[in-house]
């Protein structure tokens, strides 16, 4: 995520806004948890079904998840 003023501008030149600040422009956009990143990790590399989602095998470390 950019968090200049230069990359405002240039989101305000590509589509036609106003904004003023990167708080004004990043308000309403949900962002994951890091919660949700780990449970997706951990449901990669555990879940038989995971293996449908991505075509192959996700080697994963358990030590730090448990």
């Amino acid at each position: 995520m950019c968090e200049t003023m230069d990359y405002v501008e240039f989101i305000n030149e590509l589509t036609g806004n106003n904004f003023t600040s990167v708080e004004e422009m990043y308000a309403g956009v949900p962002f994951l948890d890091v919660e949700d990143i780990t449970d997706m990790v951990y449901w990669m590399g555990t879940s038989r079904e995971a293996g449908k989602f991505n075509g192959r095998d996700i080697p994963l470390d358990l030590g730090t998840l448990q």
